[in-house]
């Protein structure tokens, strides 16, 4: 059985703190590629905007996440619109 310890705490205020510093993401490159994975749901959808940099080690130029809800349309038609929305606005974070 999973026990939340001490040292699992300390990691999450670590991660939190990384993902909510500067330190995590790195200027942006024009002249770099750009991939952008993205996620969505009936709830919302998220993206996450990357570059290689020399080594081929992927990093992150900027992310973000919106919560949406559905409201009358079907479900998949609604994640299919939000998949389209989070790779727009992926995109236009690092324009």
């Amino acid at each position: 059985m999973f026990k939340w310890t001490p040292e699992c705490q300390a990691e999450l205020e670590r991660i939190k703190k990384c993902l909510t510093s500067d330190l995590i993401l790195q200027p942006f490159d024009p002249n770099k590629d750009i991939i952008i994975p993205s996620d969505a749901s009936i709830y919302g959808y998220r993206w996450c905007c990357l570059q290689r940099d020399d080594n081929g080690q992927l990093y992150a130029i900027s992310y973000g996440m919106k919560s949406t809800s559905a409201t009358g349309l079907k479900s998949e038609l609604v994640v299919m619109i939000k998949e389209r929305n989070s790779i727009t606005s992926g995109s236009s974070s690092v324009s």
